[in-house]
C-alpha cells in the first residue's frame, strides 16, 4: 500500500448488475483488470492503482486491505478518512453501506473498533457518533428528528481547525447503539429513482467517529493527555450525465449541485498532487471539500475507493483519471493530543471526580451531621435523666414532709406520756382517767427534777404505797427520764426548723425542674430545626444533582 502520508488509492470493479445482464449479447466491455492495474481492451489506455479489487471480490475484501489500517491508526490517535467516489449505480453506497446480507465498510468498521478496543485494556475510551448530508449544497444533521432539521454552518475554532456547529453527536458505548443511529439517518438520507439506478444517493453523507482515550489510572491523574481522533466514512453522490439518467426539475437540480461539488473535490486534489500545499487551495467552494479539508492534504490518513463498471467508457475513464490522480497527494497524519479541556472524555472525567468530592463532601457533613444528632439525642437523655432524679427527689421530699408532720403529733403524744405527775391521797381514782394529763396545771417555771419527784412520793402514806402497783411501770418511766415542760418546746422548734428546711429543699427543686422543663424544651425545638434544615439540605442537593444529570444528558 502507500508509503506513510500518501493517499492510498484503489479501484472497485462492479459485476454486472442485472439491467446490464438483460442486454445479453449487446453490452460492451470496455474495461479489463490484471492484477492492480486496468487497462482499456484495446489497449489505447492502462492505469495503476495501489489495489485493484476484481468483480469476483467481496467487500470483506475490500474493507480489510483499505479500512482495517485505517481503523487501526484511528485507535491510535490519527485522523482517518476513507472516501468512495465513482459515477452513479457504480456501487459507492453498496460498498460504503452494504445490504442486510453483506455489510458494508461503514457497519464493518463500526463492529470493528468495539472489538479492537477490548484489546486495550490499559486504556479507556469515550466514542461520539455524528452523521451530516450535504444536499443541495446545504448541510443536514442526519441524526436529528424531520421537524427539527435545519441548515447548519461550517465554521473554524481559534486553531482554525473546521467544525460544523449545532451538529448532533451521541455518546456510544456498543456497536448496536452506533448502527442504530446509522438507521435513523438512512431514513433521512435523500434518495431518488434514476434510469441509471433505483435507489441513487441524491446527497454526500459523512458519519463521523469520534476516539478519544486515555491511559487508565488514579482519578487524580487528569493531566495526563487525551488522544482524540476523528473518523470519517464518506459516501459520496455519484457524478452523472442529464440525458443518461433522464433528470428534470429537483432531479436536474440535485444532479447540477453534485456534479459542481465532485468538480471542485477534483479540482482541489489536482492543486494538492501538483504539490500547491502552500499555495491557494479553493476549500471554500464547495461545502464538501470545506468539511473534508483536513483530509484533503491536513492531518488525516486518508484512502479512497474509486468504483467503477467495465461497460461503461466514459464516466469509467473520467473516474480513473481521478483517482490517477489522487495517489499522488500526501497528507501530514500525526497522533492528536490534547492536554486542555477540549477533549469531552477529559471533561468528563473532571465532572466524575467533582461529584465523587462533592459527593464526600456531603457523606462528611452528613457524618458530622448525625454526630451532632447523636450529641444532642445523648444531652437529651442525660436531661430525662436528671429530670426523673429530681421529680423523685420531690416525690421523696414530699412523702419526707408528710411523715414529719405525722411525727410531730406522735412526739406530742409522747411527751405527754413521759410528763412527771406529784401523786397524793384521793388521787388514785383519778389518774386511772385517761384526761388527767389535760387536767394537770403546771407552772412553766417550775422544773421537776428526779430528786422532787422522789420525795414526793416519800411523803405518800404507805398503806397506799402497797396498793400502788398497778403504777409501778409507769413510776419506773418517769424514774428513767429527766423530763422539764421545755422539752416540748424545744421538740417543737426542731421540728419546725427541719420542716421549713424541707420546704425551702422542695421549692428549690421545684425551681430547678422548671429550669430543666424549658432546657428540654428548647433542646426538642433546636433538633426539630436542625432535622428540618438537614431535610431541606438533602432536596436541595438531590434536586441541583438531578439538574447535573440532565445538563450532562443534553
Amino acid at each position: 500500500m502507500a508509503e506513510e502520508g500518501a493517499v492510498a488509492v484503489c479501484v472497485r470493479v462492479r459485476p454486472l448488475n442485472n439491467r446490464e445482464e438483460a442486454l445479453g449479447g449487446d453490452t460492451q466491455v470496455y474495461w479489463k483488470t490484471d492484477n492492480n492495474a486496468i487497462y482499456q481492451v484495446d489497449g489505447s489506455k492502462s492505469f495503476n492503482f495501489d489495489r485493484v479489487f476484481h468483480s469476483n471480490e467481496t467487500t470483506k475484501n475490500v474493507y480489510e486491505e483499505i479500512a482495517v489500517p485505517i481503523i487501526d491508526s484511528a485507535i491510535q490517535g490519527y485522523n482517518g478518512t476513507i472516501f468512495a467516489y465513482g459515477q452513479t449505480a457504480s456501487g459507492k453506497t453498496y460498498t460504503m453501506m452494504g445490504s442486510e446480507d453483506y455489510l458494508g465498510v461503514i457497519p464493518r468498521a463500526i463492529h470493528d473498533i468495539f472489538q479492537k478496543i477490548k484489546k486495550f485494556p490499559d486504556r479507556e475510551f469515550l466514542l461520539r457518533v455524528s452523521y451530516m448530508e450535504i444536499y443541495n449544497e446545504t448541510i443536514t444533521d442526519l441524526l436529528c428528528d424531520t421537524q427539527k432539521m435545519k441548515p447548519l454552518i461550517i465554521r473554524e475554532d481559534f486553531n482554525r481547525n473546521v467544525y460544523v456547529a449545532d451538529l448532533t453527536e451521541e455518546v456510544v458505548y456498543t456497536s448496536e447503539m452506533a448502527l442504530k443511529w446509522i438507521t435513523k439517518g438512512e431514513k433521512n438520507r435523500h434518495y431518488g429513482i434514476t434510469k441509471m439506478n433505483q435507489r441513487s444517493s441524491r446527497s454526500h453523507t459523512i458519519f463521523r467517529m469520534i476516539l478519544e482515550s486515555r491511559e487508565k489510572g488514579e482519578p487524580s491523574n487528569c493531566d495526563g493527555s487525551v488522544k482524540v481522533s476523528h473518523l470519517n466514512l464518506v459516501d459520496l453522490a455519484g457524478s452523472e450525465r442529464a440525458a443518461q439518467t433522464g433528470a428534470e426539475g429537483v432531479r436536474l437540480k440535485e444532479g447540477c449541485n453534485i456534479n459542481r461539488s465532485l468538480f471542485i473535490l477534483g479540482q482541489v486534489i489536482k492543486k494538492l498532487s501538483d504539490g500547491q500545499v502552500g499555495g491557494f487551495i479553493n476549500y471554500r467552494d464547495s461545502k464538501l471539500t470545506r468539511i473534508l479539508q483536513n483530509s484533503l492534504g491536513g492531518n488525516a490518513k486518508t484512502r479512497i475507493i474509486c468504483t467503477i463498471t467495465p461497460v461503461s467508457f466514459d464516466e469509467t475513464l473520467s473516474t480513473l483519471q481521478f483517482a490517477s490522480t489522487a495517489k499522488y497527494m500526501k497528507n501530514t497524519p500525526y497522533v492528536n493530543e490534547v492536554s486542555s479541556d477540549e477533549a469531552l472524555l477529559k471533561r468528563y472525567r473532571k465532572e466524575i471526580m467533582d461529584l465523587k468530592k462533592q459527593l464526600e463532601e456531603v457523606s462528611l457533613e452528613t457524618r458530622a451531621q448525625a454526630m451532632e444528632k447523636d450529641q444532642l439525642a445523648q444531652l437529651l437523655e442525660e436531661k430525662d435523666l436528671l429530670q426523673k432524679v429530681q421529680i423523685e427527689k420531690i416525690q421523696n421530699l414530699t412523702r419526707m414532709l408528710v411523715t414529719s408532720s405525722s411525727l410531730t403529733s406522735q412526739q406530742e403524744l409522747k411527751a405527754k406520756r413521759k410528763r412527771r405527775v406529784t401523786w397524793c391521797l384521793g388521787k388514785i381514782n383519778k389518774m386511772k382517767d385517761s384526761n388527767y394529763i389535760n387536767e394537770f396545771n403546771m407552772s412553766t417555771n417550775v422544773t421537776k427534777t428526779r430528786k422532787a419527784a422522789v420525795n414526793v412520793v416519800g411523803e405518800i402514806d404507805e398503806s397506799f404505797c402497797s396498793e400502788s402497783d398497778i403504777f409501778s411501770n409507769t413510776f419506773d418511766t418517769l424514774n428513767e427520764t429527766e423530763w422539764n415542760p421545755a422539752t416540748k418546746l424545744l421538740s417543737q422548734e426542731n421540728l419546725e426548723s427541719e420542716l421549713n428546711s424541707l420546704r425551702a429543699n422542695y421549692d428549690n427543686l421545684v425551681l430547678d425542674y422548671e429550669q430543666l422543663r424549658r432546657e428540654n424544651e428548647e433542646m426538642e425545638l433546636k433538633l426539630k430545626e436542625k432535622n428540618d434544615l438537614d431535610e431541606f439540605e438533602a432536596l436541595e442537593r438531590k434536586a441541583e444533582k438531578d439538574q447535573e444529570v440532565k445538563d450532562m444528558e443534553t
